[in-house]
């Protein structure tokens, strides 16, 4: 029976565009994740980079194959360019307040401070730029694979419904026990870890294979 004050949407693209935000907050911190400038042009970005890594690598179009490639890589480009200018006043504000002794890794509890932070230890990385482009390739790693998983389990939820009161109460019950979702609480979890890793056992990611023929 269907109500009709439903609602009907993409599940991948609601799940990418929340996964996508809560890992923000871990990467960038509150204010950043917070920002919808932000959040949709890292989206861009993490699509426009895969969309060029796909025609660089594994379409054939034979004598066009570069100039595709590097037409789809320039759209990259100014992806890539338009998120940065948007997270570099961050970053070198973050700069300016640790130089004027401002206690930023308790401010700023997150991953680009870390960045920062470690930064004069490795060559060329104290580079603010190369900061930005870094934590730029860190929110498409930590995006993409876990909203397609978090998808997965989702729709595997909705497919076995039986197992969604038991996966429930064990929430309940340890978050309870622990005052909330401490990485004690989430070790505690035996159904949900087993029910993550079945699910992606029976559904992993890019489950398909490509087989290239060499002639010799």
């Amino acid at each position: 029976m269907v109500h009709v004050d439903w609602k009907k949407f993409n599940v991948s693209n609601l799940i990418a565009a929340i996964v996508h935000r809560t890992t923000n907050r871990v990467l960038v911190g509150k204010k950043l994740c917070r920002n919808e400038e932000y959040l949709a042009i890292t989206t861009k970005f993490s699509r426009s980079l895969f969309i060029s890594g796909i025609f660089w690598n594994f379409v054939r179009l034979g004598p066009l194959r570069k100039l595709v490639a590097w037409l789809t890589i320039g759209l990259h480009l100014r992806d890539r360019n338009a998120a940065a200018k948007v997270l570099l006043p961050h970053v070198l504000a973050r700069r300016q307040e640790k130089e004027s002794g401002v206690d930023v890794a308790t401010k700023y509890p997150d991953a680009l401070q870390w960045t920062i932070d470690t930064a004069p230890s490795f060559p060329g990385d104290d580079e603010p730029l190369h900061q930005v482009y870094h934590m730029l390739h860190l929110t498409f790693a930590a995006s993409s694979a876990s909203g397609v998983g978090v998808t997965q389990c989702l729709l595997n939820v909705l497919a076995y419904p039986e197992y969604l009161e038991p996966l429930r109460d064990e929430i309940s019950t340890v978050v309870a026990r622990h005052g909330g979702w401490t990485d004690k609480a989430l070790s505690q979890m035996a159904l949900l870890d087993s029910f993550i890793r079945e699910t992606m056992r029976l559904h992993p990611a890019g489950s398909c294979e490509c087989h290239s023929r060499l002639s010799i």
